[in-house]
């Protein structure tokens, strides 16, 4: 398996060649995301309403 592929919230862009590299890029990207949004207070959690 072979393509590209964008993470369309900041633009990052992968080439992979492998399943492994897909999903490498993907779990790296959710993580960041995670993260980012935790430290942001934007958390969906913290934003739902009682």
């Amino acid at each position: 398996m072979e393509g590209s592929v964008e993470e369309v919230d900041t633009g990052k862009q992968s080439q992979f060649h492998s399943e492994n590299q897909l999903i490498s890029f993907l779990r790296e990207r959710f993580v960041t995301s995670q993260s980012s949004s935790t430290k942001e207070g934007t958390d969906e959690r913290n934003n739902r309403r009682p």
